[in-house]
């Protein structure tokens, strides 16, 4: 891949995504850089250092939320209700304090993630 490798061309692994989202959960959305600049740092990226940027940081991060979106309105009826999306951010953030807490006790030995 070039070093234009955009997000959409490249397959992130669970792993990445993973530490995307942790990275979100700690800086928020506000905070594209600081997100890019831990996943650079931290993962390494073996095709090119733009695979991590600010956008595609936000692009990946944006699509794994949609996809976490459309698979919850599958299962409700009442897609449209303003309290079932704040129903949704306030699950997806249970899911990504879950996913800190297992990153936490799996990968602490393994493989430290400093923010």
């Amino acid at each position: 891949m070039t070093s234009s490798t955009s997000s959409n061309e490249y397959k992130w692994s669970t792993y990445e995504c993973i530490v995307l989202a942790q990275a979100f959960l700690k800086f928020g959305e506000d905070h594209w850089k600081d997100i890019s600049k831990i996943l650079t740092k931290t993962l390494e990226p073996r095709d090119g250092n733009d695979i991590f940027s600010q956008a595609n940081c936000q692009n990946k991060f944006n699509s794994l939320l949609n996809e976490y979106i459309k698979s919850e309105e599958k299962i409700s009826s009442n897609n449209n209700n303003e309290s079932y999306y704040k129903y949704l951010y306030v699950k997806l953030i249970i899911v990504l304090l879950y996913i800190k807490k297992y990153l936490k006790s799996n990968y602490s030995k393994s493989k430290t993630i400093n923010y």
